[in-house]
């Protein structure tokens, strides 16, 4: 479907720009792992801002100046205290790691069967992405990371 998060995005920027400058009070790690799990529980802690990959880069418009700031803030303390590594080693090199939309993918496969069952609803891609989006910015965002197969976050959260 063609939605996506654009706090994503945002958050990301963010990040990137923290890491650059430096984050205050931050002497963790900037490894992919410790990077991208900072990613994952700064967007669990910021709403959801779903639209259509066609209509991207109007959100930041939408977000109260430093609520990205706060939360990419609160996501390198818990990162600095609780690392997925041990502190002074380096996760390796083959590990692979990806960030994963726990609320993306539920949805995603809700929203087909939801539409697939209404006699008034229509199930062509954009009508699947609007709902998609309409009901993904209603519900709160739960990320997490894959690291070699094994997910962080258990979906049923």
């Amino acid at each position: 479907m063609g939605i996506r998060n654009e706090m994503e995005q945002l958050v990301r920027d963010e990040v990137a720009r923290v890491r650059q400058e430096g984050g205050p009070g931050y002497a963790g790690c900037w490894c992919p792992l410790c990077e991208i799990d900072i990613v994952a529980l700064a967007l669990t802690l910021l709403p959801p801002l779903y639209c259509r990959t066609t209509t991207t880069a109007n959100a930041a418009g939408l977000v109260r100046a430093g609520t990205i700031s706060d939360a990419v803030q609160s996501a390198l303390k818990r990162v600095d205290l609780w690392p997925k590594h041990r502190p002074g080693t380096q996760p390796t090199v083959r590990d692979s790691i990806a960030l994963v939309n726990y609320t993306y993918e539920v949805g995603s496969t809700m929203v087909g069967a939801a539409l697939g069952l209404s006699a008034t609803g229509c199930s062509c891609g954009e009508c699947r992405s609007d709902t998609l989006a309409y009901a993904l910015n209603r519900y709160p965002a739960k990320y997490g990371i894959v690291r070699d197969g094994r997910r962080s976050l258990h979906p049923t959260y």
